[in-house]
C-alpha cells in the first residue's frame, strides 16, 4: 500500500505527491476512453434520499449535498450490500484501494456520509455499526 494524507477542508498538503479528499481513492466509473460505465444511469433511493451513481450525485429531499468523492463511494460500497455486513477492510480496499489508511479516515468518511443521509451514530437508522467489524446499511433501497 501507499501512504496518502488524507485532508480535510483548511489542511495543505506538505509534500507534493499527497492527494487531498477530492482525488484520493475516488473510483472511476466511467468506461474506457470516457465512454459511459456500468453505473451510468444509476439511481438508488433510501428515506429522502437518492444516490445517483452515474452522476456521482447525493440528493436528499430533492435538494444536491456535496460529499467527498469518497464519502460517495463509502455509501455506494454499503448500498450495494445492503443488509450484508461490510468489514472495515473491505470497505478500506474498495474506496482506498492500494493505498494506506487508517481506520480513523473510514471512521470519519462514515460519519460524514451519516450526516449527509441526515442519520448519525445514534439513532443508526441508514448506516449500523458492527463494533470491531465494520458496518451494515439497513436503510430499504429502492432503484437499480
Amino acid at each position: 500500500r501507499t501512504a496518502v494524507a488524507l485532508l480535510t477542508p483548511g489542511d495543505k498538503a506538505e509534500a507534493s505527491d499527497q492527494t487531498g479528499p477530492d482525488e484520493a481513492g475516488a473510483r472511476d466509473r466511467t468506461g474506457p476512453a470516457g465512454e459511459p460505465g456500468r453505473d451510468e444511469g444509476r439511481v438508488l433511493r433510501f428515506e429522502a434520499c437518492e444516490l445517483d451513481i452515474g452522476r456521482h450525485e447525493l440528493r436528499r429531499d430533492g435538494e444536491v449535498v456535496k460529499v467527498e468523492p469518497q464519502v460517495f463511494d463509502v455509501l455506494v460500497a454499503l448500498a450495494d450490500r445492503r443488509g450484508q455486513l461490510v468489514t472495515k477492510n473491505d470497505l478500506l480496499d474498495e474506496v482506498w484501494g492500494d493505498r494506506f489508511v487508517s481506520e480513523s479516515a473510514l471512521t470519519s468518511r462514515i460519519k460524514a456520509a451519516r450526516q449527509a443521509v441526515g442519520d448519525d451514530g445514534r439513532q443508526q437508522r441508514v448506516i449500523k455499526t458492527v463494533h470491531g467489524r465494520g458496518y451494515r446499511f439497513v436503510a430499504d433501497v429502492h432503484g437499480s
